[in-house]
């Protein structure tokens, strides 16, 4: 029997529940073993009317590539004016829960597939962006193909629900958001294929 490690509540009973190999979610059993890619977005959206805040929203979704199959899970919440409702407040911390459990118990065994799907394959693809063992490439604006050889590959960053990967002179050639099936790992796959090569 699995030992459960985490329990993140987000309702009166009912949590997202990490075991050693599983995830539980709404009943849903998804073993880590299956679990081939995964992204995560928060938003926090405010409406406005003549330019006055009517409402606000909160939303977190995880999103899972299970080997050909999607699975997303998520919450929601939602208030007036402009102001974080205590229930906006708990979605927040609901997602920060949820992350440290994906971080620590999915992201490393979803790394060493994506490493281990570049050596096999010769490369690996998340979302527009092609990473093989000499370079990066991408389609161009207008056709054809832009590349970015990893000898010129500077950073990648993370910041307000996208990861963007520059070369040198800190020139943007990538970004998408993190929802983007493995783009949280992005920046940790260029940053081991750029110090072991």
């Amino acid at each position: 029997m699995s030992k459960k490690l985490a329990e993140v509540p987000y309702d009166t009973g009912k949590s997202y529940d990490f075991y050693e190999d599983k995830l539980l979610v709404d009943y849903r059993e998804i073993s880590y073993g299956s679990i081939v890619g995964y992204g995560y977005l928060l938003t926090h959206k405010s409406n406005s009317v003549n330019f006055i805040p009517v409402s606000n929203s909160t939303t977190f979704t995880i999103y899972f590539d299970l080997g050909g199959e999607k699975f997303q899970f998520g919450r929601y919440a939602n208030g007036a004016m402009a102001f974080k409702t205590s229930k906006q407040k708990t979605v927040d911390l609901i997602f920060s829960e949820v992350y440290k459990c994906l971080e620590i118990l999915i992201a490393p065994l979803v790394f060493e597939k994506c490493l281990n799907t570049l050596r096999g394959a010769g490369e690996l693809k998340i979302g527009g962006l092609t990473i093989s063992g000499t370079e990066l490439s991408k389609k161009g604006l207008f056709g054809g193909v832009k590349t970015l050889p990893l000898s010129e590959y500077e950073t990648t960053t993370i910041a307000q629900g996208a990861v963007k990967v520059y070369g040198r002179n800190k020139k943007l050639f990538f970004s998408c958001p993190l929802s983007v099936i493995n783009a949280p790992l992005t920046g940790a796959i260029l940053e081991t294929l750029t110090t072991s090569g």
